[in-house]
């Protein structure tokens, strides 16, 4: 953490600078069918934290979405493998691919359901999440900020 303001906090990693923004709101109980999608500069992407809480309340809607299974080497999990995403789907506007397989995130290796769920069960207390995902054998890591 490099800084912090009245409405927002400076973190610096790999010599970048990222702003979290303090945004306070009144959300009523609503339905929200949109995962807000931007990306900036810095190849950070924007969620509202409204769609994290829709997904929280509504888990049966990322199966519609996304298929994923679990990578088995040595016997033990090594990651959750994308097996099928619906390119207008949500998670594919995150830049998540079929054929992808998640290894970590933030920074918690993603070697056993338990590792999964605790940070699904926590989702609406982070500010930002990391996800580091295998592509072509090439490690890829996909930042999102909560707003």
């Amino acid at each position: 953490m490099k800084e912090i303001n009245n409405d927002n906090v400076v973190f610096t990693k790999d010599g970048k600078n990222y702003i979290l923004y303090f945004v306070k709101q009144k959300i009523k109980d609503v339905s929200i069918n949109r995962v807000t999608h931007n990306e900036t500069d810095n190849g950070v992407t924007n969620i509202s934290r409204q769609d994290i809480k829709f997904f929280e309340k509504n888990p049966q809607k990322i199966w519609k979405q996304i298929a994923i299974k679990e990578v088995m080497e040595d016997g033990k999990i090594k990651g959750f493998k994308i097996m099928k995403i619906n390119k207008n789907s949500k998670f594919a506007a995150l830049g998540l691919q079929k054929g992808d397989i998640v290894i970590k995130a933030n920074n918690i290796d993603l070697t056993s359901y338990k590792a999964v769920m605790n940070i699904y069960k926590n989702v609406n207390k982070l500010s930002e999440i990391s996800l580091v995902v295998l592509r072509n054998n090439t490690e890829k890591e996909l930042i999102y900020e909560i707003h």
